[in-house]
């Protein structure tokens, strides 16, 4: 959990005031004419230029290309936009600001302070790239990056000081001033029993001192502390010395570092056909309700029924200056873009893998400024993260609709890669305390008496067998390390690509969604045609089309063959995504250590494959929450075998009245809602009447509706004409409001995991009681509940930025 900060003080972080609950709505695309930005009045002008003929030969195109193709080439309105690269650009002036800042903070000792202004110097510092490819020119990036490993040294952040280091030492750090770097590197891995990494580190600031700018006597001062700490390392006694060495106030090996909420493992196992689900699920089709899925066994409160990463995510623009581009989590010490300031990365690998942003970057600020949806930004990542050859290759493919119940039988050939804790285990593993290898004896442990004697030489040459031993176990010792090294860097190519192949295949899933084309209106299609024409038109100023561009029409006012593939894509998308998009979000905290007036709050959109064939209640039986931008979903009720599993698209039968509901529904999805919220009429918790309880009858289970200042026990059925006896249920809810005050102390002493356990077994209780839903009780104990779980993943400190000089 951390503080959040943000490195661009002209964003300002928006929290959703629409649904302040714990449900969690699919993403709406919001297509309302009054939506700032410059598409609105650029899609006005285009539709009031064509008439109704026009439209009406629109209508008749069968497939998304020709749509696209139709209104690219036939209709010269679509042309009346300039389109130019705008994205936030490097500022070496404004660098050099934050820089300074930076140091008077960490001249005062002010160290979160100096980290805050040297993450803003490093987003803005030129990077070396192809674009800046003069290294003498490019050393203010690599300068603020050393800056901020000492603020992060000082703050005991290890893990991200070994980072920013490495990265400096990538990017050209002067190399009169790398003995520096390679001093301080040494040092943290010392602190982390890193032994052997540490005498390399100390053996390069040796190598890199005789370039250093200074005087012979402070040379001789370096030099002599660096050789101290060698002759420690490469002597038998290294753990003796560092036993009881501490280092800026804390015990050595004591840091560790948690990136990533941990991704629990799903209920009894994956399912064979969808390992995002638990075996516990089953999928299912019909023609009135679709894919969707129900329980093949019994489900229990708690159980994780579903966990999975996002075929594609797209973050809000308010997030980009605090959170990962790739893999939403929070930037502690953010990496840039080589090219743009405007976005950070949470390390060099996520950069490095974000294919997307490589497309995106130039740019970023026009897509932002033509007022585009968070599900029309999720529609442009579908095809900005795979490179168009994949398109280009499964073409007749693409033409193609799949049976959906066929769908449901495709099983993945590429097994999935079990790293969804990947980036707490890489952590953990690089500030793993590991002792190196006893090193062989050497003239340093010798007795000063000895030397230059008779004796000396006589020890020397009794010891020279043992010696040989011990250098060689040292070699050896190396040797394995530095294997496992290259096996680890090989171990993450080989994921890397089955990753990519199993992205590829499970694409199809996400192609053939649903997406309602039967009842969309002619309107909504031209919409979102002169969109995609849009999204064409700035994709053609990226690379993305670079590799077919001799294979086109070299026209701007047509289409070669990959823009209209491109186009029709996105025009399909754009339908999917309507309907099948989900909300990212992180647990936001009002203080730290307490859940009250914890809410969540969006950081994106993403589209999940498997998520998206949950079908929807308006009373859920699960609850979604993050790690990162991968979903976990646990069940919030019990669910017999047979009975469907439901998701909640947004509507809560707690806080919106039944026609609302639907009305809602209908308007994003086509569909009215049947679940037994809707069916049954439930009151919002508003209009519920505090003075009754709905008992249910013993024997034909009709509602009984008993005054809850009513001292009778017996009552008489109206429909069986039974009595039942509602004692033991009164005496139920008795006992479970205990429970319930109990986890209530838990909770307001912060005790979550006893407080979870608690809030289950009051549920429980609750659910047996023979009542009819809704009732306030049980919605109390299942809020609570869900902060408990929800607070298992993305959360966050809300707390005010801290000021600029």
């Amino acid at each position: 959990m951390c503080e959040i900060y943000s490195f661009n003080t002209t964003k300002k972080r928006v929290k959703n005031t629409v649904h302040n609950h714990l449900w969690r709505p699919r993403i709406k695309m919001l297509e309302d004419m009054n939506r700032p930005g410059f598409f609105n009045q650029y899609y006005q002008t285009v539709r009031q230029s064509i008439t109704n003929d026009v439209l009406q030969e629109f209508s008749k195109l069968s497939s998304d290309e020709e749509k696209v193709r139709f209104c690219y080439e036939k209709i010269p309105a679509v042309h009346e936009i300039d389109i130019r690269k705008i994205y936030h650009g490097k500022s070496e002036r404004d660098a050099l600001e934050r820089k300074e800042a930076g140091n008077r903070a960490f001249g005062r000792k002010e160290n979160v302070e100096a980290l805050h202004c040297y993450s803003q110097a490093v987003v803005k510092a030129p990077v070396l790239s192809e674009e800046n490819a003069d290294p003498r020119k490019m050393t203010l990036y690599p300068i603020c990056l050393a800056n901020r490993s000492a603020a992060l040294y000082h703050l005991k952040d290890f893990y991200y000081c070994l980072k920013d280091i490495d990265e400096a030492l990538e990017h050209h750090y002067p190399k009169e001033l790398k003995f520096k770097l390679y001093k301080r590197k040494a040092r943290v891995l010392v602190d982390l029993k890193r032994h052997l990494e540490a005498r390399d580190s100390f053996r390069q600031a040796l190598k890199w001192l005789d370039w250093a700018k200074m005087d012979r006597d402070k040379r001789m001062e370096v030099q002599k502390d660096i050789q101290k700490w060698l002759s420690i390392l490469e002597s038998g006694k290294v753990k003796n010395l560092l036993e009881n060495w501490t280092c800026v106030g804390f015990a050595v090996g004591d840091f560790r570092v948690k990136l990533l909420p941990t991704v629990p493992p799903l209920t009894q196992g994956p399912h064979s056909v969808f390992p995002a689900l638990s075996s516990k699920l089953e999928m299912r089709y019909s023609p009135t309700q679709g894919r969707y899925v129900v329980a093949a066994e019994d489900i229990e409160f708690g159980d994780v029924v579903c966990t999975e990463k996002p075929y594609a995510a797209v973050l809000l623009w308010e997030e980009f200056d605090t959170h990962c581009q790739n893999c939403f989590i929070i930037t502690r010490a953010p990496i840039p873009c080589t090219t743009c300031s405007g976005v950070v990365f949470c390390s060099s690998d996520c950069r490095d893998t974000a294919y997307f942003h490589k497309i995106e970057c130039n740019i970023n600020d026009l897509l932002h400024g033509s007022g585009m949806s968070i599900t029309c930004f999720l529609v442009f990542r579908m095809l900005t993260q795979t490179p168009l050859t994949f398109f280009m290759k499964n073409k007749e493919q693409l033409a193609l609709e799949e049976d959906p119940e066929a769908i449901l039988r495709w099983k993945p050939r590429v097994k999935a890669c079990d790293d969804s804790n990947a980036k707490t285990d890489t952590a953990t593993e690089a500030l793993n305390v590991s002792s190196s290898p006893e090193a062989p004896l050497s003239l340093s442990n010798v007795s000063p008496e000895h030397k230059n004697s008779n004796e000396q030489k006589r020890i020397i040459k009794e010891e020279e067998p043992q010696r040989k031993k011990l250098e060689e176990q040292r070699l050896l010792a190396e040797e394995q390390e530095y294997q496992k090294a290259r096996e680890r860097i090989e171990e993450a190519r080989r994921k890397g690509a089955e990753e990519q192949r199993l992205k590829e295949e499970v694409f199809w899933r996400v192609y053939h969604l649903v997406r309602h084309s039967q009842n969309r209106t002619v309107e909504d299609y031209f919409y979102r045609t002169i969109m995609a024409c849009f999204m064409v038109k700035a994709l053609k100023k990226t690379k993305y089309l670079d590799d077919f561009k001799g294979t086109g029409v070299d026209n701007e006012l047509k289409l070669s063959e990959a823009e209209a593939l491109s186009g029709g894509l996105v025009l399909r998308f754009l339908q999917i995504m309507q309907i099948n998009a989900h909300e990212v979000s992180e647990f936001l905290l009002a203080s730290n250590k307490s859940l009250d007036g914890a809410e969540n709050t969006s950081l994106g959109a993403a589209v999940y494959p498997t998520l998206a064939y949950f079908n929807h209640s308006c009373n859920s039986a699960q609850v979604r929450y993050f790690s990162g931008n991968s979903v976990i979903t646990r069940a919030i009720r019990p669910i017999a075998k047979g009975e469907l599993v439901p998701e909640n698209y947004g509507p809560c039968y707690s806080t919106e009245g039944r026609s609302d509901r639907r009305l809602e529904l209908v308007d994003r999805y086509w569909f009215e809602c049947q679940c037994e919220a809707c069916v049954e009429d439930w009151p919002t918790f508003k209009k519920t009447d505090p003075t009754r309880l709905k008992f249910k009858c013993h024997k034909c289970q009709a509602p009984l509706l008993v005054p809850v200042d009513d001292q009778n026990t017996l009552y008489k059925c109206v429909r069986c004409g039974d009595q039942t006896n509602i004692l033991p249920a009164l005496m139920n809810l008795q006992n479970s409001e205990k429970i319930f005050q109990a986890a209530k102390t838990e909770l307001q002493a912060f005790n979550l995991e006893k407080a979870e356990g608690l809030l289950k077994e009051n549920l429980e209780q609750l659910s047996s009681a023979p009542l009819y839903p809704p009732f306030k009780e049980y919605q109390r104990a299942l809020e609570a509940y869900m902060k408990c779980l929800t607070y298992s993943g993305n959360c966050n400190i809300k707390r005010p930025m801290a000021s600029l000089e």
